[in-house]
């Protein structure tokens, strides 16, 4: 009987996609859901887009891409830069 020989791949894709958000766009949104997970609503410094900072902005920015990310996708991926990590062939009965 021949055993069966089973390739086994591990592998990282490295491709560059773009994504765009306009916060203002989103942001009473993102206070109503603040205000929800709260229980309570936020005043008017904390609903204030000026008073982020840029990390901040861009947490919030990026928590709403991954919610939908083709919405928010402005090219289409390159999947053509795979890599492989591993790579074995294993036999099996």
């Amino acid at each position: 009987m021949t055993k069966k020989k089973i390739a086994t791949f591990t592998t990282v894709t490295d491709y560059r996609q773009e994504f765009e958000i306009c916060l203002n766009d989103i942001w009473d949104d993102y206070i109503a859901d603040q205000e929800k997970a709260w229980k309570e609503p936020l005043d008017d410094e904390e609903k204030d887009i000026n008073k982020f900072d840029d990390d901040q902005l861009c947490d919030i920015a990026w928590e709403y891409i991954l919610k939908n990310p083709r919405d928010y996708r402005t090219c289409e991926p390159d999947y053509d830069n795979e890599n492989i990590l591993e790579q074995s062939i294993t036999e099996e009965d």
